[in-house]
């Protein structure tokens, strides 16, 4: 800094500026219910009903969960039984009996958010697999009588229906 006259003129000071950056805010991954989920179904029947989650976030959406997804699946046992698809914050799972043998079986995978403090988050799943119930012979009717005279003709032919009354084949 210069002044006309000033005898001490110029004087050179310093100016330091010190720039804090803002600490971010993060969301927090709420995962409603948050599992583990469990799923029952018969070898060779028909697959069990789906079951979802909602994915939100915690902080009551103050700060936002930024992009969120679902990671790779990790099967305990088995393998390509359980899909897992996200659609608008809430998670499907399915789980395909197809060629799988009585058993319990199980699977894991994260849930990410980019923007959550508590992210991922692990969503256990477990699938049991009962034994197909056994085949029951059926007879209808459970006896046939026949009369006939020793000499005469045959006595008439009858019918007996087999069938299964239980499960399986």
């Amino acid at each position: 800094i210069t002044a006309t006259g000033a005898g001490n003129s110029p004087q050179t000071f310093t100016v330091q500026f010190a720039v804090t950056p803002v600490q971010q805010q993060l969301g927090l991954l709420a995962l409603t219910p948050a599992g583990p989920f469990s799923f029952g179904a018969t070898a060779g029947g028909s697959n069990p009903p789906t079951q979802t989650f909602t994915i939100s976030d915690a902080s009551a959406g103050q700060f936002g969960l930024g992009t969120v997804a679902l990671g790779a699946i990790s099967y305990g046992s088995g393998s390509g039984w359980l899909a897992a698809s996200l659609v608008a914050g809430v998670v499907t799972l399915t789980c395909t009996t197809g060629a799988l043998t009585a058993a319990t079986y199980t699977a894991t995978f994260p849930v990410t958010a980019s923007n959550a403090s508590n992210s991922p988050q692990t969503v256990t799943v477990s699938f049991v697999v009962a034994a197909a119930p056994a085949p029951v012979l059926a007879l209808t009717p459970t006896s046939l009588t026949f009369a006939a005279t020793v000499g005469g003709s045959n006595p008439a032919a009858k019918t007996v229906a087999i069938s299964n009354s239980g499960g399986g084949s």
